[in-house]
């Protein structure tokens, strides 16, 4: 037993019915290097999904295992792909990966790409702080998107740091 191929589609979940978002099979020269380039090489969506088109094509595609990497909309998103393919009787097995630049997604201590993201984004800190330390009354600024609400990236790298009370604006 083993997986004979892995299929994946372009642009989240709109790339199960988007015309021009062919699947494409993954190879080890397409994914080579990949963990040194961060963000999706696949492309995302957000919301929207038609759970019943996606069906239509797993069903169509022949898919018996459907991985949804996300956020708590993927999730959400993956448990009514999965109610739908037990409605219409296609046999595929869902799972939802979490996934969140703002570690944000309940019950998982810590999910995939949230340490990246504080890595990355501690750089930009860092530099600042040897700018704002270099000068007489320096002071230095770095601007964090946050992707939710929780700000748990600000208040990790204010911790890793050793820099600066965040601000929390919403």
């Amino acid at each position: 037993m083993g997986v004979d191929s892995l299929v994946c589609v372009w642009y989240g979940l709109r790339g199960f019915y988007e015309r021009d978002a062919k699947p494409i099979v993954l190879s080890k020269e397409l994914v080579d290097g990949i963990h040194l380039k961060g963000g999706t090489m696949l492309g995302t969506s957000r919301g929207g999904a038609n759970v019943k088109m996606i069906v239509k094509r797993i069903d169509l595609w022949g898919l018996n295992m459907v991985f949804v990497v996300g956020g708590n909309g993927g999730n959400a998103a993956a448990h009514a792909i999965a109610m739908e393919c037990k409605a219409q009787g296609v046999v595929c097995q869902v799972v939802g990966v979490p996934k969140s630049i703002d570690n944000d997604i309940l019950i998982i201590d810590r999910c995939f790409g949230f340490e990246t993201a504080v890595e990355e984004a501690q750089r930009s800190l860092m530099a600042a702080k040897v700018e704002a330390m270099s000068a007489y009354n320096g002071l230095g600024l770095s601007w964090l998107m946050r992707a939710g609400r929780s700000g748990f990236m600000p208040c990790q790298l204010s911790w890793i740091c050793g820099c600066w009370n965040p601000s929390f604006y919403y």
